[in-house]
């Protein structure tokens, strides 16, 4: 052998095994950190359930739901450990709390923003719509993205809404002639299909007849494919938690493509009408688009924000399928719990159908249905026993205390007045537990009781939610399309 080949080859055996020994060195400190971490992390005095296996710990039990008494692994252990616990995340962290009082919501200085792990995996697949985006592109987003969600806005939507809410009550009185009124119909089939229905007129005019089977869409499609893209096991949700390994379906991707493409013609279609408009049409001219994707453009293009401060082309695209996600199937959940509530008490539904047949006619306005007490309290009773998102995270960026409603005690029997959170540990708001919570609605607070809207306790206006409840979440990242959903609610709800 060449003595060239040789010196060759005993440097890179030299070299392989120096970067072994770092990757072993760098192993074992990284290790050492991480369970040092742990074990001395604040949340370790905090009260709470047990540890639960050491790969996932209770990532599954906190999704936990009763579908017959609504009741939640959240509010079993808030009633246990009381307004301030924690959890094992996993791989054994004692990382993450929940609590009363809620001052994410109303943050005090603390920095904070949506778990990485959520907005990477969610992201792959919507974008960096306002849903996914970080804190200071979310900040962003919303400023431009506010005028398109202003009331009037809505407002002008109202035909829309009704339109395709009188198209699901013909289908499903079809379906009962048909059957000679002992149909099986699938509530929450339906309300999907006109959530979708009423995203895609309202949103982008774009029409989906989704409720139309003899009718095919790429855009319905490509949704639906992406909602029913192929779940993560147990395993692989732990490896995607831990980012040790990527984690993008086939089909999810492909789904993404499409919409792109999708968003790419209806993003071109807005611009060129915005630009065609002339200056003397005001806001309420009925010529104009009045769908949310015009409004956001035409804000976009405003001659008053700087260039440098417009959303990105990709930005606009990325809000359809964020506008696709959240208002579908939130809003179809929502529909379908107020429909079942109702029908399991015959007493309320009497008493709502009753104010409506004395009250208004086949093709309300929105103003007549704000004249409407008892379905707005209906309404928001659905919302509050049935939040269709019954949780959601906050990580922390940096070491904080955090102000509570009112004392609490740790396991060790010492009383305080504020969180203590370490840098890189999560925080989990569980709406639907606090929504729920019998500390603060009464004895009753897990029953279907539109007459609590009334009168109600203190503790339940001090919520920092909107509409008293933590549904729509609070503070700067509240649901920016709360009014649509409210909106859209109400309309789909009352003419079925």
């Amino acid at each position: 052998m060449h003595p060239l080949m040789g010196f060759l080859i005993a440097s890179i055996v030299a070299l392989s095994k120096s970067v072994f020994y770092v990757v072993v060195f760098l192993s074992i400190y990284l290790s050492i950190r991480f369970i040092h971490r742990n074990a001395t992390s604040p949340l370790q005095r905090l009260k709470g359930p047990r540890d639960s296996g050491f790969l996932l710990g209770h990532v599954m039990a906190v999704r936990e739901i009763d579908a017959q008494t609504n009741k939640s692994m959240n509010g079993e252990w808030m009633k246990e450990y009381g307004h301030v616990s924690s959890f094992s995340a996993p791989l054994g962290i004692r990382a993450s709390c929940h609590y009363l009082g809620n001052q994410f919501l109303k943050p005090h200085g603390i920095v904070i923003r949506k778990p990485g792990f959520g907005r990477r995996l969610l992201g792959r697949a919507l974008g960096e719509g306002v849903l996914m985006a970080g804190e200071d592109v979310h900040k962003h987003q919303r400023k431009i993205m506010n005028p398109a969600f202003d009331p009037a806005q809505i407002r002008e939507l109202f035909p829309i809404f009704m339109e395709k809410a009188v198209m699901l009550r013909d289908v499903w009185s079809q379906k009962l002639l048909q059957e000679r009124g002992n149909a099986r119909i699938d509530i929450l089939s339906g309300a999907g299909k006109v959530t979708l229905d009423v995203i895609g007129a309202a949103g982008f005019d774009y029409e989906l007849d989704a409720l139309d089977e003899s009718k095919k869409n790429d855009l319905t499609d490509a949704f639906g494919t992406l909602l029913g893209a192929e779940q993560p096991d147990a395993l692989l949700l732990l490896l995607v938690f831990a980012m040790v390994i990527p984690r993008s379906w086939p089909t999810a991707w492909r789904a993404k493509r499409m919409m792109n493409r999708i968003g790419k013609q209806l993003l071109e279609r807005s611009k060129q009408q915005a630009s065609e408009e002339k200056p003397a049409l005001t806001s309420n001219t009925i010529s104009r688009p009045r769908d949310l994707l015009s409004l956001l453009v035409r804000a976009n293009m405003d001659p008053s924000v700087p260039e440098q401060q417009r959303l990105s082309k990709d930005e606009v695209i990325a809000q359809i399928p964020t506008f696709l996600l959240a208002g579908h199937e939130t809003t179809s959940t929502a529909i379908a719990f107020c429909l079942f509530s109702l029908a399991e008490r015959p007493d309320i539904q009497h008493k709502l159908r009753k104010e409506l047949l004395s009250s208004i006619n086949d093709n309300p306005s929105m103003d007549e249905l704000n004249t409407l007490p008892y379905l707005d309290q209906v309404l928001r009773e659905t919302l509050r026993l049935h939040a269709p998102v019954p949780a959601t995270q906050r990580h922390v960026m940096q070491d904080d205390l955090i102000p509570v409603s009112k004392p609490f005690t740790d396991k060790y029997g010492e009383a305080h007045n504020a969180i203590r959170v370490s840098a890189g540990e999560s925080v989990l708001i569980p709406m639907l537990a606090i929504n729920t919570a019998k500390e603060i609605l009464g004895d009753d607070a897990l029953e279907f009781k539109p007459e609590r809207w009334l009168d109600l306790p203190k503790g339940a206006t001090e919520i920092p939610g909107l509409l008293n409840t933590l549904t729509f979440l609070g503070g700067p990242r509240a649901c920016i399309g709360y009014r649509f959903s409210m909106v859209e609610f109400v309309f789909l709800s009352l003419t079925n």
